[in-house]
């Protein structure tokens, strides 16, 4: 981790002597609100990474799921993400970004919330399928926003760059939320309901931090 310290240090430290000639010129980050969005994405991912890991793990360590039933308890998420981003594309198209990446997180916070109920002899139906659209109806809302924002956050000389930078935060994010998941993981029986609680309830603080950044930092193109 300190090794990672110093090369990141030492890496922002070469790009600003470099300038605009740098690989990631620092300049882009005088940006308000393309640093909201690096945030946003940030939080958000993170709490994505972290339900595609960990619903499934718990669905079979603690309720007894086969590894087919609990991938498959997820498939709701791919199918509203695949209908719905389209539709999401072109309101913020004639609305603009701001407001559905305020409102989709929160939507994906409430759905993380209803996931509490996951326990063992849970109903997929009743405890588990609401909080899964719940957060695909949020996901949805805020995906493709999220993309134009991005791209329209800089000039049009660095569109390409900050595309590829906001998406190896999302990569980076989800990366580091299923690290972090190591205690949970390790947990059994009680332990790991308990674990999959917390890890919950830290999800949807982590998409409501991301509602809070596109509230404040997000204002207009």
């Amino acid at each position: 981790m300190l090794a990672g310290v110093a090369l990141l240090a030492a890496f922002l430290w070469l790009e600003k002597g470099k300038g605009d000639r740098a690989m990631m010129p620092l300049s882009i980050y005088r940006s308000m609100r393309f640093v909201g969005l690096s945030l946003f994405t940030w939080f958000l991912y993170a709490a994505l990474g972290a339900l595609m890991v960990l619903v499934p793990f718990v669905l079979i360590a603690a309720a007894g799921w086969s590894g087919t039933g609990a991938g498959a308890a997820l498939t709701p998420f791919a199918l509203i993400m695949a209908a719905l981003s389209p539709l999401a594309g072109r309101l913020a198209g004639r609305i603009g970004p701001r407001w559905p990446l305020i409102l989709g997180p929160l939507a994906v916070a409430v759905g993380f919330l209803l996931l509490l109920r996951l326990k063992d002899g849970a109903d997929y139906v009743t405890d588990i399928l609401p909080g899964v659209i719940l957060i695909a109806l949020g996901m949805a809302a805020a995906v493709a926003p999220l993309t134009t924002a991005v791209l329209s956050s800089v000039d049009a000389a660095h569109t390409g760059l900050v595309s590829g930078l906001n998406s190896a935060l999302a990569r980076t994010a989800g990366m580091i939320a299923t690290a972090l998941l190591g205690g949970v993981l390790n947990a059994k029986g009680a332990l790991l309901l308990h674990g999959f609680a917390v890890a919950m309830i830290a999800c949807a603080a982590a998409a409501l931090a991301a509602s809070l950044c596109a509230f404040f930092l997000v204002r207009r193109a």
